[in-house]
């Protein structure tokens, strides 16, 4: 009887996993029109949060500035995914085509605001 449960056990579990795998694929690309819309919806929300930080550094609260600004260097990181070669024109995107002219100028520009971020919150 025991035996019969665990071999129905590891059956459901083996068809969870098979479907889980099969449909990785198909929900690990996104659309052009999802790239564009997340990385307009990442610079603009890195410029809230600057408008953020500034403020309450302006007021003395450097801890909360520090967590914001945490937030900001991961959305930078994130960013660097955002601009494949196919999402360089179309939806309305406003990246100008030196982003991808010159590529690695443009990810070491990314990878040193993530630096420069960490820098500065270190100092707070």
């Amino acid at each position: 009887m025991l035996i019969n449960h665990i071999i129905n056990v590891f059956k459901y579990f083996f068809c969870i996993l098979i479907f889980v795998l099969l449909s990785l694929p198909a929900n690990s690309e996104m659309s052009v029109e999802e790239i564009i819309k997340g990385r307009k919806a990442l610079f603009s929300k890195n410029y809230s949060t600057a408008k953020r930080v500034q403020a309450l550094a302006s007021k003395g609260e450097f801890d909360k500035a520090k967590s914001l600004m945490i937030e900001m260097s991961e959305n930078y990181k994130t960013l660097l995914e955002y601009f494949p070669d196919n999402s360089k024109e179309g939806f309305k995107t406003e990246a100008l085509p030196l982003i991808w002219e010159n590529k690695k100028e443009f990810n070491d520009l990314i990878a040193k605001l993530v630096i420069v971020n960490l820098e500065h919150h270190i100092k707070f």
